[in-house]
């Protein structure tokens, strides 16, 4: 019987410090690495490949959100190209259900970002809609998308970050699994995360741009009201329509930019 209750014990003892090593690496804050020594970027001059020319180049990365727009690269460098005279090459990659820390260390090991946004002027970034829908905390939202743009700034890139967007939030998780319901009540709960949590992460990621002093260095295209007719029947992912008013919001940041 001793025997029994020390085995027991020891299980429960095992099972609680591996839920703790999970919940470290889930909820764990990334450190920043060094860009300037990724292996993807060195080249035979040991420097990042800048294209010559009167090309403006624009990449789109992040999550589904950037993913989905590969179907529109050639319709926003054709509206670009007009407002600019120039020559627009625009390029996305994007990675579906990645948080914001997911995608920074994906930046490090996957050699397809590197490829997309070596040489660009400007880059879209969506990151952070994972992040509200897993209720995974501001500080967490906040420390790794600071990450992302000294990453690009570090580049000289200019950064073109997309604020928290009001997708249905409330139809998300209501049309979720049970036991994926079960986590984002608990992930509430460890976070401190209301379920709608998207106008605390868009006014943290403000106060934290000032504290950086990157108001002026990093582009902001600003929540939208989005009509419930831009998005797809999940009510999350954009439609073309979308898309289109997405586009235009990135044009009109860039023609400020450089105007």
């Amino acid at each position: 019987m001793k025997r029994m209750i020390l085995v027991i014990m020891a299980i429960l003892i095992i099972t609680g410090i591996a839920i703790v090593i999970m919940g470290r690496n889930y909820y764990g804050l990334a450190s920043e690495r060094c860009c300037c020594r990724d292996f993807f970027c060195e080249r035979e001059t040991n420097q990042c490949y800048k294209e010559l020319g009167d090309t403006l180049r624009l990449s789109v990365i992040g999550d589904s959100w950037a993913f989905r727009h590969q179907d529109y690269d050639a319709s926003l460098a054709e509206e670009l190209s007009k407002q600019t005279h120039r020559p627009v090459k625009v390029s996305s990659y994007g990675l579906s259900g990645k948080t914001s820390k997911e995608f920074y260390l994906c930046l490090f090991e996957d050699e397809s970002i590197s490829r997309v946004v070596d040489g660009t002027s400007f880059c879209f970034i969506s990151v952070g809609i994972n992040d509200t829908y897993r209720k995974i905390g501001i500080t967490y939202y906040i420390h790794h998308t600071i990450l992302i743009l000294r990453y690009l700034l570090k580049k000289n890139i200019t950064p073109i970050l997309m604020e928290i967007p009001d997708y249905d939030i409330y139809y998300a998780y209501s049309h979720q699994t049970c036991d994926r319901k079960f986590l984002r009540r608990m992930s509430m709960l460890i976070t401190h995360s209301p379920l709608d949590c998207r106008k605390e992460y868009r006014e943290a990621m403000r106060q934290a741009l000032a504290d950086e002093h990157l108001t002026d260095k990093v582009l902001v295209v600003p929540n939208q009201q989005w009509d419930t007719t831009f998005y797809v029947a999940d009510r999350m992912h954009l439609n073309s329509q979308g898309y289109k008013a997405l586009d235009s919001c990135i044009v009109y940041c860039i023609l400020q930019s450089i105007h």
